[in-house]
């Protein structure tokens, strides 16, 4: 049996196709969350299927300890799209936020900064359930039963550019926010918002992550 950590809804799903989902009934679902934002090519996609099983035939799983060639090749397909020089992966948006918090605090300390800790996020936004990701969740319902949770995190008000001048001071690390809010009730961060967030951030030194 499975822990009942999550507030699973009454259906069980065995097989896909394309954007549909299909339980144990033959009764079938639009699926509208995608395996959250995993799916994104729906299911059972022949081509994906096919990619995914040629290379179950190669080789399954050898760690980031060593080196191995799809990664490799994503990899460089990422940071010519994205401009940026390398990328990390990592097996979750909880485990890519821990990873940001975590260099971004690291960035600081080997750049003579020890004093910029402070990672400033939104209220109403969600940034994971480990520990370090949801102490940069400013909401409280996610906090009930885990305190303490660890410090030297700060929220400010969703598309507020006042508070986050406010908030930024030479003891941040990094401003982290969503561009859309999705446990909010999908809510974008205005053009404004995010240019003052992208300006704020290189004038003073702090790191800007969108989640």
């Amino acid at each position: 049996m499975l822990l009942e950590n999550y507030n699973r809804a009454p259906v069980t799903f065995v097989a896909g196709e394309g954007c549909e989902l299909i339980d144990e009934q033959g009764e079938r679902y639009l699926d509208c969350i995608g395996g959250i934002a995993v799916c994104a090519l729906g299911h059972a996609h022949p081509a994906v299927t096919a990619a995914v099983a040629e290379q179950a035939g190669k080789l399954v799983h050898v760690s980031n300890l060593f080196g191995h060639e799809p990664a490799a090749t994503l990899a460089k397909q990422l940071a010519k799209r994205s401009g940026f020089e390398r990328v990390f992966f990592c097996n979750s948006g909880t485990e890519a936020n821990e990873a940001a918090i975590k260099l971004a605090r690291k960035f600081a300390h080997r750049n003579g900064q020890p004093n910029r800790k402070t990672i400033v996020s939104c209220e109403g936004g969600f940034h994971g359930r480990t520990m370090g990701a949801l102490a940069a969740t400013a909401n409280k319902a996610y906090h009930e039963g885990f305190d303490p949770l660890p410090g030297g995190f700060a929220a400010i008000p969703f598309n507020d550019v006042a508070a986050l001048d406010a908030a930024l001071d030479e003891n941040t690390a990094a401003f982290i926010v969503e561009p859309v809010q999705g446990e909010n009730g999908v809510l974008p961060a205005t053009r404004e918002f995010l240019q003052a967030a992208r300006d704020l951030c290189t004038q003073r030194g702090v790191l800007l992550i969108f989640d």
